[in-house]
């Protein structure tokens, strides 16, 4: 014959603090997870107007490990939301800012247009505010120049990448870098870098490809024609 014997009350209250502190270790170790964004925030969304082209540029904190940062871009005509465009960018570190940027070249000038963004990133989504602009004719490009003639220098065991800057720009740069059996771009640093010189060394790479976007006055450009790098074997 078995007996079970039914728990006192403090014997309750202890298995419930242990099952408390057991979710919460679980929580936790599954919120560290890769591909597990614990926070995203949109903390800057703002519009350039051209001639006949409106550039967006956002800023954001991701936290997470090894995901991708997926924005799609919406503009509102006649009172209905149209998708014209994508962003994304693949990270490994985490808890950064980083920033996004998107060309509309489908505006006419003097029209009015709104704006926002959504943020698909899985399992947290959210939507930006709306923002408006009007592209107007002779309005200057509002997107900065991007850094030219992109070329590597091939040391042991590492890259040296160089270029040709644009006038007026910030020394304020985003190196991306996609390996060679990849479809995807990420970041090199979190944070943008800041460089005297237009030169940056990788060390103990593989084979990759990189392109550079610079900051101008504040707006970041569209990324420079990318360069492949090969090791040396």
């Amino acid at each position: 014959m078995s007996y079970r014997q039914t728990p006192s009350p403090n014997e309750k209250n202890i298995l419930k603090v242990l099952i408390v502190c057991f979710g919460v270790i679980f929580f936790l170790d599954c919120a560290h997870d890769k591909g597990a964004p614990l926070r995203i925030g949109l903390d800057l969304f703002e519009a350039f107007p051209g001639d006949k082209r409106i550039y967006l540029q956002w800023h954001y904190l991701e936290e997470g490990y090894e995901i991708e940062s997926i924005f799609i871009i919406y503009r509102i005509e006649d009172g209905k939301s149209k998708a014209i465009g994508a962003y994304s960018v693949y990270h490994y570190l985490y808890g950064f800012p980083m920033w996004g940027i998107f060309l509309d070249t489908t505006c006419s000038n003097g029209e009015r247009y709104s704006y926002y963004l959504y943020a698909s990133d899985h399992p947290v989504s959210y939507f930006s505010d709306t923002i408006y602009a009007t592209s107007q004719q002779g309005l200057p490009d509002p997107v900065p120049p991007s850094p030219e003639s992109l070329w590597v220098e091939q040391g042991d065991s590492s890259f040296t990448l160089k270029w040709i800057s644009p006038q007026g720009h910030d020394s304020l740069y985003y190196i991306y870098r996609k390996d060679s059996s990849s479809t995807r771009w990420y970041t090199v640093l979190y944070d943008p870098i800041k460089l005297s010189n237009p030169e940056y060394t990788l060390e103990y790479v593989s084979d990759t490809y990189f392109k550079i976007a610079v900051f101008v006055d504040g707006v970041l450009s569209l990324p420079s024609d990318s360069v492949e790098a090969t090791l040396q074997k």
